[in-house]
């Protein structure tokens, strides 16, 4: 999703950035190389409009979703649960401490959707 935002940023420039750089000679022959019934402006101007609102919309999801929160919180129940492993391994911890600290884990991880 946030590749569709740099993608469809990107193209929103460029396809803003022939017509206001060239101006109106770039502008006349894409109309004539295309053959376009109307002026090339008018549809880069209408590509570049749908590319934003594509990237606006992709970020918003983006954002709505918290990818960051939720990628944060599995990295943190993983360490936790690779203590709780070593600690089984060593023996340094007890099997009912460690069933509770496995619960916590899981009760952290209730965003992930299950299969």
């Amino acid at each position: 999703m946030s590749n569709l935002t740099v993608v469809a940023g990107t193209l929103a420039a460029a396809l803003t950035a022939a017509p206001a750089l060239g101006g109106k000679p770039v502008a006349d022959w894409l109309t004539v190389t295309f053959g376009l019934s109307s002026p090339a402006w008018r549809l880069l101007c209408a590509a570049a409009m749908l590319c934003s609102l594509t990237a606006t919309i992709a970020t918003q999801l983006v954002k709505s979703r918290n990818f960051d929160e939720c990628l944060s919180r599995a990295q943190a129940a993983r360490a936790g649960l690779e203590v709780l492993e070593v600690g089984l391994a060593s023996r340094s911890i007890e099997y009912a401490e460690a069933a509770e600290e496995y619960r916590g884990c899981a009760e952290d991880l209730s965003f992930v959707d299950g299969p």
